[in-house]
């Protein structure tokens, strides 16, 4: 069986990439996620997440891994992000957040839940992409 979605590293038949979606949204809906920020390759556990938020009613903002901390933590305050999951590996740069699953065995991703205020965003906001702000801070 030809698998739905691969990146090199992954390949997810659609049943299980359905199921995964499913999943995830209901999830970010349960915990009550308005805006979801990850720090993730693209590969299928970000694909699979956009499409969670997309169907979960959530904000995606997808950042960049070449970002550093501190533009990382303007575009998190900017968009009001609310919950973060990044690659473990990632998730150790920022040991004070309460991570979730980051120090399981073979984790694929660690969960973060994050203390910002919300932002008003406009009506019908999907997704917010940030510029990498060579000029300054990155603007969403």
């Amino acid at each position: 069986m030809r698998p739905a979605l691969e990146d090199g590293r992954q390949a997810w038949p659609a049943e299980v990439l359905e199921g995964s979606i499913a999943t995830a949204a209901a999830q970010l809906r349960a915990s009550g996620t308005r805006v979801l920020a990850t720090l993730l390759d693209n590969g299928v556990a970000f694909a699979a997440l956009d499409e969670a938020a997309a169907r979960g009613g959530v904000v995606h903002v997808p950042l960049p891994l070449f970002f550093s901390g501190a533009q990382i933590a303007h575009a998190l305050r900017a968009a009001g992000a609310d919950t973060l999951v990044a690659e473990p590996a990632l998730a150790a740069r920022w040991p004070e957040l309460p991570w979730v699953g980051a120090a399981a065995a073979g984790a694929k991703v660690a969960l973060a839940r994050l203390p910002h205020a919300p932002v008003a965003l406009p009506p019908g906001t999907a997704k917010i992409t940030f510029t990498s702000g060579t000029t300054g801070a990155p603007k969403g």
